[in-house]
């Protein structure tokens, strides 16, 4: 999966000219921004309520809103023909995106 976090948020299957996922919320965007951006390293729970609703009040079933959240991403991402189990549950720790499986243009720009 390559995933675009300079600039908008987007996300395609393969390489830049996949198939497009389709993100159909900023707080789906900024899940994926968060998880791209930590390289495959587990981010907690709370790391994501409080990076995906920045600014706004958090839902007072914050793990539940973000389960909910990976749901529909991973559906997102099976649905545009990718690997859903690429974002994993990570007992304990929270949430990640196999590292093997996403490439960012942000690590693209560098490694250039």
């Amino acid at each position: 999966m390559w995933v675009g976090v300079l600039g908008s948020v987007e996300a395609r299957c393969g390489v830049v000219a996949g198939r497009p996922i389709r993100l159909a919320s900023t707080r789906q965007r900024a899940l994926l921004a968060v998880l791209a951006s930590r390289h495959g390293e587990p981010c907690s729970v709370d790391l994501l309520v409080d990076s995906i609703w920045e600014g706004d009040p958090a839902p007072e079933r914050g793990q539940a809103a973000v389960q909910t959240l990976v749901s529909r991403l991973r559906t997102a991402i099976g649905d545009a023909g990718g690997d859903p189990d690429c974002l994993q549950r990570v007992a304990g720790r929270g949430y990640r995106l196999e590292r093997t499986a996403v490439r960012t243009d942000a690590g693209e720009f560098e490694s250039a």
